[in-house]
């Protein structure tokens, strides 16, 4: 085999921190954790540990049982355990249990894609009205249900002007690998035809086959005719274990498209894996 580089554990970086990373110092590449294998200084090229590499790394208060996922503190430079309301880089799984007055535990760095985030697409599977209207192509004038935009760039769901738009519903099977333990985070890409005015997306999330509605706060769009991406969180407490369905309706806030069309180009559900 003649193309073969490396195994791919250690990674030669060079290291614009600005100081000095010490032999056994966590780097943080965008996401994934690597250590230092000696000491690099700062603008000087070294080589770093990735994943599959098991270390020795300072911890917090707390117990950490065998094989439990843990992440990385860079600001207070310890492990600490996965939580809900927190968001730290993905560290890897406890090699061997460590006791809550340890002040190390034994980690063995795993890849981010082990345990990282997932997205589950909806605007472009199946996107119907919200009565189960197949969606027509878009016609400007008075029709309060939206219609698909083909523009040289790409596509688009677009609402004329109206005082009471019509929502658009679509729906997605939740992932087998979906941690319901934690918050999951709704993605809408949208802009304005023009800078005049700033709807609320008005959005629905609703699972399986209830009528209670998950949805987190009502996103404003604030960037006129800059595509912009827009968040909303569903509460961990309102994620169910998969298997199951996610629906999400969405529509430009009743009475806020005063002389602007609304266009929405993306819609996604984020979420953080087992």
């Amino acid at each position: 085999m003649n193309n073969l580089i490396q195994e791919g554990k250690t990674i030669r970086w060079t290291n614009d921190t600005g100081s000095t990373v010490l032999s056994g110092g966590v780097v943080n590449l965008n996401g994934q954790l690597y250590i230092a294998h000696g000491d690099i200084a700062n603008g000087a090229e070294g080589v770093l540990y990735g994943a599959g590499s098991v270390f020795a790394l300072k911890k917090t208060t707390g117990a950490l049982v065998q094989g439990a996922h843990v992440c990385y503190d860079m600001t207070n430079d310890y492990v600490v355990a996965e939580t809900t309301t927190v968001e730290h880089p993905y560290a890897g799984v406890v090699w061997s249990a460590a006791a809550s007055g340890d002040s190390t535990v034994n980690v063995k760095l795993l890849d981010r894609g082990a345990k990282g985030k997932g997205v589950i697409d909806l605007l472009w599977g199946l996107t119907t009205l919200d009565d189960g209207t197949v969606l027509a192509k878009f016609a400007d004038g008075a029709d309060p249900a939206p219609g698909i935009k083909q523009e040289t760039s790409g596509r688009c769901i677009r609402w004329n002007n109206h005082a009471t738009p019509t929502p658009i519903s679509m729906s997605a099977a939740l992932p087998a690998d979906l941690d319901a333990d934690k918050d999951v985070t709704v993605h809408f890409q949208a802009k304005m035809s023009a800078g005049n005015d700033s709807p609320e997306l008005t959005h629905n999330v609703y699972f399986n086959d209830s009528t209670s509605d998950k949805a987190g706060t009502d996103p404003e769009v604030t960037g006129g005719t800059t595509l912009t991406e827009y968040t909303a969180t569903i509460a961990a407490a309102d994620v169910p274990d998969p298997p199951g369905v996610v629906h999400l309706l969405v529509q430009p806030k009743d009475g806020e498209l005063g002389t602007d069309d609304a266009q929405l180009y993306g819609a996604w559900l984020e979420y953080s894996r087992k």
